[in-house]
């Protein structure tokens, strides 16, 4: 088996912190660190970084330990035949690097690309939406539980920081919206607007709690028209939860995704919270290639 890169699992962060196996990229924020190893086989590796003023190495840990080396520096590891080799991956400044893998002759055998990223901040706004006739049946704090999740997700995996500057608004239609929400049917969506104080909108996103949502021969459980998010309940926590992100994902301007190992998969068979690289770099450009 060929020396290649390995992701560390640790703390509460684990795979869920920017790293895209498919792509070998790893999302650090600057000034932070995410951990990573490396695994050679019978032959030695030279493990570097292609610009140490972006991103260099720390806290580098084996079994047994490596040896003294000239050639072992913060930016770049000499590493023995057969062994495991943990180390950190120190973000320090805004840009992108390479960590490169290469054989004695100086033949990259495997790369990492490293983006290190600078905070991000987007505004959101929580609505729970009810009409003359019936409500969401969300409580504020579901609305908070069910976003937080989400921002959790975001700043783990893309260095966006979601905040809230109010409290959540209940948002109460004049008229009778029906069940299903039908969103797209004229008038639905403009009498919301209508119903929802005007500061709401000082927001980047506006995230609605509400009953079913549908599109005209369509059942879903989200939608998301530009900054306006509906989520509806579900009596599973997971699909909520999965809900909240992927619409949250769709107004800060990602489409849907193809896997099903990524949240913003186009249905509620999504089987992770996961962003892929190009996610990452779409709604944070700060480092991006």
């Amino acid at each position: 088996m060929a020396a290649r890169f390995e992701k560390i699992a640790t703390g509460p962060l684990g795979d869920f912190d920017g790293f895209d196996k498919k792509t070998q990229y790893q999302m650090v924020p600057v000034g932070k660190t995410r951990e990573m190893s490396v695994v050679t086989d019978a032959g030695a590796r030279l493990l570097r970084s292609r610009d140490p003023s972006v991103a260099r190495f720390a806290n580098v840990k084996s079994s047994p330990p490596l040896q003294p080396s000239a050639e072992s520096t913060p930016a770049q590891i000499a590493i023995p035949p057969n062994r495991k080799v943990e180390f950190s991956i120190v973000a320090i400044q805004v840009g992108h690097t390479e960590l490169v893998l290469e054989r004695p002759d100086g033949v990259p055998e495997a790369s990492l690309l490293v983006s290190v990223k600078s905070k991000v901040t987007k505004s959101f706004a929580l609505c729970i939406l009810a009409d003359i006739r019936r409500s969401a049946g969300f409580l504020d704090v579901d609305m908070v539980r069910f976003m937080n999740g989400a921002r959790k997700t975001y700043l783990q995996q893309a260095n966006l920081e979601l905040t809230q500057p109010g409290t959540v608004e209940t948002v109460t239609v004049p008229r009778d919206l029906g069940d299903p929400l039908v969103l797209d049917k004229p008038g639905i969506t403009d009498s919301i607007v209508e119903a929802t104080p005007g500061r709401v909108f000082a927001a980047n996103l506006v995230i609605y709690g509400c009953w079913n949502v549908d599109l005209r021969k369509e059942r879903i459980v989200g939608l998301t028209l530009s900054n306006l998010c509906f989520v509806e309940r579900s009596t599973n926590f997971f699909v909520t939860s999965i809900t909240f992100g992927h619409e949250v994902g769709h107004g800060l301007g990602l489409d849907h995704n193809g896997d099903q190992d990524r949240m913003m998969f186009k249905d509620v068979s999504a089987r992770s919270s996961r962003l892929s690289q190009f996610e990452i770099d779409t709604i944070n450009s700060s480092g991006t290639v």
